[in-house]
């Protein structure tokens, strides 16, 4: 019975981690499609024409509203965050997975704080702020749930 059991822990624990990989390369595709600058990190900063490509084959055909362009993305990300800190811990002691949930949850709202307050680049908006809080969330509650399923 215990190896059915590690089994389904295993299973649980990788499908944080697959969940996180694709929240934040959705995020990702979501700045490369619609965004008009060249991201400044990630696999498309030393190719330019593979911004191009997603720029003028996604951005240009398919119109998303200006929150999904702009906010999604930082939300999404910190929903991959909470995630993958979640499948780290998944296995371990209740409360260690809640405090790097919250370390999650400090990151992502410091993230903004400092775009305010100009240590790092980008543009402070209240809506990233609860995007990412909501990403956040999301993902505490996913991490609730399956703990309380185990």
């Amino acid at each position: 019975m215990s190896g059915k059991c590690d089994r389904v822990t295993k299973m649980r624990r990788y499908s944080f981690f697959i969940l996180s990989f694709f929240s934040v390369l959705t995020g990702y595709v979501l700045y490369l499609g619609w965004r008009d600058v060249l991201p400044s990190w990630g696999f498309v900063l030393h190719n330019r024409e593979c911004w191009y490509f997603f720029r003028h084959h996604l951005g240009d055909d398919i119109p998303l509203p200006e929150w999904v362009v702009y906010s999604l993305p930082q939300g999404l990300w910190a929903f991959g965050l909470s995630l993958f800190m979640g499948g780290i811990w998944y296995t371990g002691p209740h409360n260690s997975g809640y405090f790097w949930l919250n370390i999650s949850l400090m990151l992502v709202v410091l993230w903004e704080v400092f775009q305010r307050l100009g240590y790092i680049s980008g543009t402070f908006c209240w809506i990233d702020v609860l995007t990412g809080i909501c990403g956040v969330g999301v993902g505490v509650i996913l991490f609730t749930f399956k703990k309380l399923e185990s």
